[in-house]
């Protein structure tokens, strides 16, 4: 009989794992499928990849759509999921820097003479250098990414000269910018915050 059971336990290692393959878009590098080998009829665009890594992918434990493809070491990277959703549903004047007074800045907003450029803190991958360590993280952004501004009279966001959005995902690693449309000197910029902390700063102390 423990002859048997030992037979037994040789035959189940002898029986291979199943080898895990991830499938990416070629231009985004996104993991589009994930699963074991015999799942595949079109190989194109696949790399082998870590069983217990696929077996996470596949079981939800890691999202799918927070993996991409590193083809220098031909293996997913997982980045970091953020959800984003609005603090709260209330108008908030942004501050001007010089009356802020943490050095966690999460979103600048330069003013100058004719444009508004805008940039996320380096920490989110951003290019604003915020005095906060960048980020090593990558990172998937979820949730409510659209970031809304209105330019306003100075204190009065019921007199709006302008309004915009822009997508948190364009400002990964670069700036946004466009013209500005208000024809006083003194105004405000208002919105529904995201991320925390926001600051505006005048063009002379850019």
């Amino acid at each position: 009989m423990e002859e048997d059971i030992l037979e037994f336990h040789k035959l189940l290692g002898d029986i291979d794992e199943p080898v895990y393959l991830a499938q990416y878009d070629p231009e985004s590098l996104k993991v589009k499928k994930v699963g074991p080998e015999n799942a595949f009829t079109d190989r194109e665009n696949v790399i082998q990849i870590d069983i217990d890594l696929g077996k996470q992918i596949c079981s939800g434990e890691i999202r799918i759509g927070s993996c991409y493809i590193d083809l220098h070491q031909q293996e997913i990277k997982v980045s970091e999921y953020k959800n984003l959703f609005k603090i709260d549903d209330v108008l908030h004047r942004i501050p001007l820097k010089e009356w802020f007074d943490s050095d966690r800045i999460d979103l600048a907003i330069f003013l100058f003479d004719n444009e508004i450029k805008i940039e996320l803190g380096e920490q989110w991958n951003g290019t604003y250098m915020s005095g906060v360590l960048p980020s090593k993280r990558n990172i998937t952004w979820g949730g409510d990414k659209k970031l809304d501004f209105l330019i306003t009279d100075y204190n009065d966001p019921n007199i709006i000269h302008d309004a915009f959005s822009v997508n948190v995902e364009e400002l990964y690693k670069k700036s946004f910018s466009r013209p500005l449309k208000v024809g006083k000197t003194q105004f405000s910029v208002y919105t529904k915050r995201i991320f925390k902390n926001y600051v505006c700063i005048n063009n002379e102390n850019s």
